[in-house]
């Protein structure tokens, strides 16, 4: 393999790991707003198909450690190409337990239904769910855009 199919190849690696987390991003934005909706609708069909989505976030959570496994393996990354891969593998858990929190806000779902309604806390977790998807979308941007600045102003947003 010449050297530059070996980068090709590398090149490539990256770019499947990056359109996994991507993909895995959009899956757990769908479950926050999706569990938001079923909680604020205390509907509890919803909530249960939201509970078994929650095995296809864990399943790409674990592509993404196989691949960068694999990844680390065979191409040896250093510098940049090591600090993303590692990241990857940080935002790939990251990602796996967002989704864990939208699978629990949907199982409370489920206890929430039974009791009466209490004010206006449904609205106040609805905000804050779409206040946490902005983040989460804002944040994948700048990963896959590599804008530091973008990455910042989300931080900040979170505190």
């Amino acid at each position: 393999m010449s050297s530059a199919q070996f980068l090709n190849s590398f090149e490539d690696d990256l770019q499947q790991v990056e359109r996994l987390l991507v993909e895995m991003g959009g899956l757990v934005e769908r479950q926050i707003f999706d569990a938001t909706a079923a909680l604020h609708a205390r509907d509890i069909d919803w909530a249960n198909e939201i509970v078994k989505g929650d095995r296809a976030i864990d399943a790409l959570e674990n592509e993404v450690d196989e691949k960068i496994i694999r990844l680390i393996a065979l191409r040896h990354p250093r510098g940049a190409d090591l600090r993303f891969v590692i990241g990857a593998m940080k935002v790939s858990s990251s990602l796996e337990r967002l989704g864990d929190y939208a699978k629990n806000m949907a199982k409370r779902t489920l206890v929430i239904s039974q009791s009466p309604p209490v004010g206006s806390i449904t609205l106040t977790l609805k905000r804050m769910s779409e206040l946490v998807s902005q983040m989460l979308e804002d944040v994948l941007n700048a990963y896959v855009k590599r804008d530091v600045e973008l990455a910042d102003t989300v931080r900040s947003r979170d505190e």
